[in-house]
């Protein structure tokens, strides 16, 4: 999570140096070391628990200015996409794939780096408004995974949805390296783990059939062959933003242009209200701000409009 060495260094030291005793029957007995986790109740863990979640909320805010990420409807005016509890996690957005898979990434992010994993048991997803068609999207690809055989029916559901979602895209060795691993681990053992010595090489299995193999697709060859055969088009291009963080890791956001004005009428006052596109956010993340405040904080802002 990119903490110095040093602030690491003086957080072990308080977690390995105190020492703890057993509490029964009204009496303590023994002592022993802390060595990697925290006791119960321990001030310490809530410094810990705020620092880690402040990475998080970091991610989620960095997810919020990309383009295909839509807030829910009551939650683009305050720019909220999650809340954050001692041991429990909400995230809100539009009913819609892309934001869901932005906010799925952003704590697959999270989970690479702290360790810490969704427990999908105790986890819940919550819709409102939303076709049944598009929540049958969002959760799955179209049929139960199963090792029964499907129906002509449902085989031709999934073809049709596999082919929505087919792009060509550079996939990293190490991920194809997984991918290998898991399709060899089923076909030797019929699970994802398989922990015995593979009784034919991998190469050999995909072989064609007249040269003694099964046939089966080499998923590595069978991507470089998709990339060769790629057309380039400029708009499958995406822009990667540059936003520059300072050493708290924060950002200074700045008014960029006012796209709007009206003004609100009370019984003792009328206040010019003005539609503020901020800096890294897109036009749908538009604020209203006083005219007044923004005068007096961000004077440049009206010197372009003279």
């Amino acid at each position: 999570m990119g903490f110095p060495p040093k602030f690491i260094e003086f957080l072990m030291e308080c977690v390995k140096t105190p020492s703890y005793s057993l509490s029964l029957n009204g009496s303590s007995f023994g002592f022993f070391k802390g060595e990697k986790e925290l006791g119960q109740g321990d001030p310490l863990s809530l410094l810990i628990f705020t620092l880690c979640m402040d990475y998080l909320s970091t991610i989620f805010r960095v997810i919020a200015r990309q383009e295909s990420f839509k807030y829910h409807s009551l939650c683009g005016h305050i720019r909220l996409n999650h809340l954050l509890f001692a041991d429990d996690l909400l995230l809100f957005c539009k009913g819609d794939a892309a934001s869901i898979m932005w906010l799925l990434r952003g704590f697959a992010t999270f989970s690479v780096a702290s360790g810490l994993a969704l427990n999908k048991d105790k986890s819940s997803a919550y819709f409102n408004g939303v076709p049944n068609h598009i929540v049958e999207d969002i959760l799955h690809m179209g049929v139960p995974i199963s090792a029964k055989k499907i129906s002509k029916n449902e085989g031709h559901q999934l073809i049709e949805r596999i082919v929505k979602r087919v792009s060509i895209f550079v996939i990293p060795n190490g991920v194809m390296n997984k991918i290998e691993v898991v399709c060899r681990n089923y076909l030797w053992g019929g699970h994802e783990t398989y922990d015995k010595v593979p009784h034919v090489s991998w190469d050999r299995v995909c072989a064609n059939k007249k040269e003694g193999g099964l046939g089966l697709i080499d998923c590595k060859k069978m991507e470089q062959s998709s990339v060769g055969e790629y057309v380039s088009d400029p708009s499958h291009v995406l822009e990667v933003e540059n936003i520059e963080l300072d050493e708290s890791l924060s950002y200074l956001e700045v008014p960029k242009e006012i796209l709007d004005c009206k003004v609100r009428k009370t019984r003792t006052r009328e206040t010019v209200l003005l539609k503020v596109l901020w800096s890294n956010h897109n036009i749908e993340e538009a604020t209203w701000e006083a005219e007044e405040a923004m005068k007096e904080h961000y004077p440049s802002l009206f010197d372009q409009l003279s």
